[in-house]
């Protein structure tokens, strides 16, 4: 959903592009019941550390903008910048909702 964007950054940056778990064309590997957004943003983390991308800029589109603001404030200085574009909570107290609800089940259409 990105292509255009990240086709302009390719020259002064290196641009990858993730799906959250369940979303775009990544496999829904939530488990039943009780998964939280919060969960979202620890296996982010854990690829974005597993692929050493500690200090990199990150932009987030809803769901993602929110995500990307969860993992900065479990471990502060992870990003050098956040674009968080209509993130779906932004404030501390919105994150912290957040991280306590649970993530809704996919349906299947």
């Amino acid at each position: 959903a990105l292509n255009a964007q990240a086709s302009t950054l390719r020259g002064s940056f290196r641009c990858l592009a993730m799906d959250l778990p369940g979303h775009g064309d990544s496999a829904d590997v939530r488990p039943r019941p009780g998964f939280h957004y919060r969960d979202l943003a620890d296996m982010v983390l854990c690829s974005i550390r597993n692929m050493g991308l500690e200090g990199c800029y990150c932009f987030g589109h809803s769901l993602g903008g929110a995500v990307a603001l969860m993992m900065e404030s479990m471990q502060p200085g992870l990003f050098k910048a956040i674009y968080a574009y209509e993130p779906v909570a932004s404030t501390a107290a919105g994150l912290q909702y957040l991280s306590s609800v649970p993530s809704p089940p996919t349906a299947l259409l």
